[in-house]
């Protein structure tokens, strides 16, 4: 029979991070999210109704920090912390941490604080292929500012050509980028991004509905061109 799902616990108040836990969290079959709580008092409220085998911890939290947090739960309640301060790495493996995941970090990262998890815990490793592929997975270079950045593909929802820049919309956030929309397109794998108007491209598996004049990816609702609509049409029904 399968194992059961571990049930995490994700401990912060930053909505970006929220989201990106929540992503990574549902992409694996082997979790399952108990709950997300946005300070110390309610994940102690969590942790006395539910079982937890694993907190996604912040260190930096409003009234008591995730240090102090972890010096009073249980020595066997597995934690990995996040932070953006590299200043807390030494002190939080200090107290038996599974991990420290540096704020940003990639689902390749995600994935190697999980199989570290299942090494203490004396199971299986994961599949190192999936971490590969995690680490490898297509991405490209767009000019941000005067930096050039790196952009993975799949964490992009759809790109919106402004005046005289594009907005990439990321589940991660927003990132404002200097190029024509025109160059970017040539640059997308065909098989996974469509041109729905002069002013928009959408990652296709996050197509979650469409009619005549619309194309909605995930919760946004997005105008399509009268000239893509048979283009459009002929993709999405297939």
């Amino acid at each position: 029979m399968p194992s059961e799902p571990l049930q995490c616990l994700i401990v912060e108040d930053e909505d970006d991070a929220v989201h990106i836990l929540r992503t990574y969290i549902a992409q694996m079959p082997c979790l399952s999210l108990v709950a997300v709580c946005r300070d110390t008092i309610t994940a102690d409220q969590v942790l006395q109704n539910q079982k937890v085998d694993l907190v996604f911890l912040d260190i930096d939290l409003p009234g008591k920090s995730g240090i102090e947090w972890k010096r009073g739960i249980a020595e066997t309640m597995q934690v990995i912390f996040t932070t953006a301060d590299v200043a807390f790495g030494a002190e939080g493996f200090e107290l038996d941490a599974v991990d420290y995941l540096l704020k940003p970090f990639s689902y390749g990262r995600f994935l190697r604080s999980l199989d570290r998890y299942q090494r203490l815990q004396g199971k299986p490793a994961m599949d190192s292929s999936a971490v590969l592929l995690a680490e490898n997975r297509p991405f490209l270079m767009v000019r941000v500012e005067r930096m050039l950045r790196k952009v993975y593909v799949d964490e992009l929802l759809y790109i919106e050509a402004r005046r005289n820049h594009l907005l990439f919309y990321l589940d991660s956030g927003t990132v404002k980028v200097y190029q024509p929309i025109r160059s970017i397109e040539d640059r997308l794998p065909q098989a996974f991004f469509l041109r729905i108007h002069r002013s928009f491209i959408v990652a296709i598996r996050r197509v979650r509905a469409y009619s005549s004049t619309i194309i909605q990816v995930e919760d946004v609702r997005l105008p399509l061109g009268r000239s893509y609509q048979s283009s459009v049409q002929d993709v999405l029904s297939r």
